[in-house]
């Protein structure tokens, strides 16, 4: 295979996780400010923050999210990149803490999908792996693409976010009939 072609695929790969990274935060960001009374509260019960800093990150938060996508948006790389890995370490680290602490039924404030996702091994797990999809494709220039490639770039980076809303909501289904499973027992 010729470096040329190499090159392309490299920097089409790299796009597609930009296209993920963008459409996760863009969801994010702005359910967070759809679910703007529930944040704070769900921000409280993470209890990695004093109680008075609940607001002030909550109102925040969405906009950070937003500002990301943004960045994300109009390629202003490395730093949204660097920006996307930074947020979800932090999100993996304050979930993981409450792992830790056998805090399992606690809503991961990520309001991806109707059913509430609690905190789980998956849900550090997946916030970790897409830090370090963010870290990677910082370190891979955002160069011009063709029409053609830009158009497959967005269909790739689409179906990656479907798959990963899939893998969300299966995993709040499951977290909820498990829950209905022990209180029926």
């Amino acid at each position: 295979m010729s470096e040329a072609v190499l090159t392309l695929g490299s920097a089409m790969a790299a796009a597609s996780v930009r296209i993920l990274l963008l459409l996760i935060f863009l969801q994010a960001g702005l359910q967070k400010l759809r679910h703007l009374g529930e944040l704070e509260g769900v921000v409280q019960n993470y209890r990695v923050l004093p109680d008075y800093a609940a607001r002030p990150v909550s109102i925040i938060l969405p906009f950070a999210e937003l500002a990301v996508a943004a960045g994300l948006l109009i390629n202003i790389s490395p730093w949204a990149e660097l920006s996307a890995a930074a947020l979800l370490g932090l999100f993996a680290a304050a979930m993981a803490v409450n792992v830790a602490r056998g805090r399992r039924e606690i809503d991961c404030g990520c309001f991806s999908t109707s059913l509430k996702q609690v905190v789980s091994g998956w849900t550090v797990s997946r916030n970790c792996v897409l830090a370090m999809a963010a870290l990677l494709v910082s370190r891979e220039p955002g160069g011009p693409l063709s029409w053609a490639a830009l158009g497959e770039v967005w269909v790739a980076g689409a179906v990656l976010f479907l798959i990963y809303a899939t893998a969300n909501t299966l995993d709040a289904v499951r977290a909820r009939a498990a829950a209905l499973n022990f209180k029926g027992a």
